[in-house]
């Protein structure tokens, strides 16, 4: 009996350890590419950015969210935790507004 509860017991606390890894490393897996077409900003000085199809940008909140402006590309490459900000010049030159790592959930 009591090697029985410690087999269950191995296996809740593994099975919930892979579960936990899954779900951290499943946000990173993905790139991004967002291009703001529009910045709310609230009463409360939160700021919100929207894409072409108004869908919001959710992955991080940056905490110098005023110098983002319409038209910059928030970009995170695959597996990565580095996010990037950047603003395209009329002649097509990339200029990075802001990076920042994303933290361990």
């Amino acid at each position: 009996m009591i090697i029985f509860l410690v087999v269950v017991l191995v296996a809740i606390i593994q099975i919930s350890y892979m579960m936990n890894t899954q779900y951290a490393t499943g946000d990173s897996s993905e790139e991004i590419h967002f291009v703001i077409d529009q910045v709310e900003i609230t009463p409360e000085a939160t700021y919100s950015f929207h894409d072409v199809e108004g869908k919001p940008f959710t992955d991080y909140t940056f905490s110098l969210a005023k110098e983002i402006k319409p038209g910059d590309i928030i970009a995170r490459k695959a597996n990565s935790k580095e996010i990037v900000v950047y603003r395209v010049d009329p002649q097509g030159n990339k200029e990075v507004v802001m990076e920042v790592t994303m933290k361990e959930k």
